[in-house]
């Protein structure tokens, strides 16, 4: 498979995708956390750890690059 790759961000006029980044866990732990949005997330309440590995992981994600299985996560933010 070719690599995909884009230049980041990629834009339209009200959002752009970029590559998670560390310093994310903190904004969506405040998400996660709130009783109103996690009880329509198909997973248990989240705690700073979890959240941090979990980021840690989709940082690790930042391009495709080959068949092994791991997809491409970007974070959507408003401009």
């Amino acid at each position: 498979m070719a690599e995909l790759d884009p230049d980041y961000p990629v834009r339209s006029e009200r959002l752009a995708l970029r590559p998670w980044e560390p310093d994310d866990a903190e904004t969506i732990f405040k998400i996660y956390s709130r009783a109103d949005v996690n009880q329509w997330l198909y997973t248990l309440p989240v705690t700073r750890d979890g959240l941090a590995e979990l980021v840690a992981e989709k940082v690790a994600r930042r391009s495709l690059d080959g068949d092994d299985g791991k997809g491409l996560n970007l974070a959507a933010v408003d401009v």
